[in-house]
């Protein structure tokens, strides 16, 4: 099996302007791509893979495997779609879709859960990276 080649990523359309108001929060200081691997490893964390309905270009794979650790974190996501056979109709393992999917239910814990408590985002995801790494 290959992998299928994909340029962008995407993310559920309603999801796109909650990834701006992350991305603009001075004090949590996250991009774009920081913020969709973060997501996609609390969705498979918790098995919150979702389907995107109404995708929205967030950013390009290059972008994205440009952030420390995230090749790391994309091998690994190949590595399930491969073992898992998820497959696109010609053969290829689509690492894409299985992140995205993971990301759209991980960016909805994320925010909801975990970023938009009372105080500064970056308080409230230190706590919750303190409390749930290990």
């Amino acid at each position: 099996m290959q992998e299928a080649k994909f340029q962008v990523i995407n993310v559920e359309k309603e999801d796109f302007d909650l990834y701006k108001l992350v991305e603009d929060d001075k004090s949590i200081s996250l991009s774009h791509g920081e913020a969709f691997l973060l997501a996609a490893c609390i969705g498979y964390k918790y098995n919150l893979r979702e389907k995107i309905n109404k995708r929205e270009q967030l950013t390009r794979v290059t972008a994205l495997l440009n952030i420390d650790y995230a090749q790391t974190v994309f091998d690994a996501f190949k590595y399930l779609a491969s073992a898992n056979h998820e497959i696109d109709e010609d053969g290829n393992v689509i690492v894409n879709t299985i992140m995205e999917e993971y990301a759209k239910g991980g960016f909805r814990k994320l925010y909801n859960e975990i970023l938009n408590k009372t105080g500064k985002m970056s308080n409230n995801l230190l706590n919750y990276l303190m409390l749930n790494i290990g």
